[in-house]
């Protein structure tokens, strides 16, 4: 009979998560700390990145074209993209072979509104560039109220029913119609990948990369390492303090290790494991010193 693997056997570096031991997660404490002190240049890189990559954004008009606060419709009036980027360099070479930009995507950005007034201004608010605030999400609808029921519609005029104006199965409707149009143009699916879908891919890839970059720099490192290191700033209205590394560690460091006179915690000494440990997922290394010289979990 071949023995069965037990799950503990394949774990890579600091692959433990609920349970760990002394040994493993000091490995881990002085691994992260060490990292900590490459912020700057890891911020570096993403901000070169960011700016090779470059920015791409659907201008869009308004309902009312005369009235500024009008709600944004999704007729597009233009394109805004970074002069000598990665995106623009892509953009024309996807023009150059009779793309139009506007079927690649509608560039939604989330974030894209204009503030008017002074922040300081009781009169402060924002105005939205982009249709949907830059967010497409499912409609919401009181159930019990008269007429169509749109809960769960998405607000797009490409969404069929939007246009169909009724429940009716868009699916089954065009299980007749689909075969027809595949037919139509299996003859030119090398084409049709060569001179447009390869480069859609790799424009809609970086701008998801640039998306990717933001929320590293912008949020997961000021979260996690903020405030110790340059170049991050950590604000606690912003942020989860007892998320922050450093708390993480000291909260783990006190069940571990005493504290010295000076406020330093003794690590050369661990904790002796009581009955009833504060934490008994943080488990101590193995009394023999068979665990010694490992980090593994």
């Amino acid at each position: 009979m071949i023995p069965r693997t037990l799950p503990l056997g394949g774990r890579m570096s600091f692959g433990f998560t609920g349970f760990m031991r002394q040994g493993a997660y000091r490995a881990m404490r002085s691994f992260l700390l060490n990292e900590r002190r490459n912020s700057l240049p890891r911020l570096r890189a993403i901000n070169a990145e960011l700016q090779r990559i470059g920015f791409v954004q659907i201008l869009y008009a308004r309902m009312d074209p005369t009235d500024e606060n009008s709600p944004m419709s999704e007729a597009r009036v233009g394109l805004d993209v970074s002069v000598g980027s990665s995106l623009e360099k892509l953009l024309q070479a996807y023009i150059a072979q009779g793309g139009n930009p506007f079927d690649i995507s509608m560039f939604l950005v989330p974030d894209s509104v204009v503030p008017v007034g002074a922040v300081d201004d009781a009169e402060y608010s924002s105005r939205e560039t982009q249709p949907y605030g830059g967010i497409v999400s499912p409609l919401s609808a009181d159930p019990v109220g008269a007429g169509l029921y749109i809960g769960g519609w998405l607000p797009l005029w490409r969404y069929p029913p939007r246009k169909f104006g009724n429940e009716i199965s868009y699916v089954t409707e065009s299980a007749e119609m689909a075969p027809v149009i595949r037919q139509s143009r299996d003859w030119a699916s090398r084409e049709i990948r060569g001179l447009r879908n390869n480069l859609e891919a790799r424009i809609i890839k970086l701008c998801d990369l640039r998306e990717q970059l933001l929320i590293e720099r912008d949020e997961t490192l000021p979260q996690a390492i903020g405030g110790a290191a340059e170049g991050l700033d950590f604000d606690p209205d912003v942020f989860a303090v007892t998320h922050h590394t450093s708390s993480i560690f000291r909260q783990i460091d006190d069940v571990y290790y005493p504290v010295l006179d000076d406020g330093a915690y003794d690590f050369a000494h661990p904790r002796a494991s009581g009955i009833n440990p504060p934490y008994p997922v943080l488990l101590e290394d193995a009394p023999t010193g068979e665990e010694s010289w490992t980090a593994f979990g």
